[in-house]
């Protein structure tokens, strides 16, 4: 399985966003098999500690409501649009 986007947020004016993936079977090179969730957005990226796509999303939304995916000037989080 390859990974999925499971969630996706945009700011009010849809300028900005930020996507987040999942893939419950990343092999890694030594042959491990993890979990692998993380996120790509607006000249950003990064990774995300979770199990599960639910547990992506809460951890995420989380990150989300914080402001950390905010430009400077704006106040306003995110909405969900997927």
């Amino acid at each position: 399985m390859s990974e999925q986007l499971i969630a996706k947020w945009v700011s009010r004016s849809s300028k900005h966003s930020v996507s987040l993936y999942f893939n419950p079977a990343f092999h890694l090179a030594n042959g491990q098999v993890v979990p692998d969730a993380h996120y790509i957005g607006d000249r950003c990226g990064g990774g995300i500690t979770a199990s599960t796509a639910d547990e992506a999303i809460i951890k995420m939304q989380a990150r989300v409501d914080s402001g950390y995916f905010q430009p400077d000037a704006n106040k306003t989080p995110m909405r969900r649009v997927l």
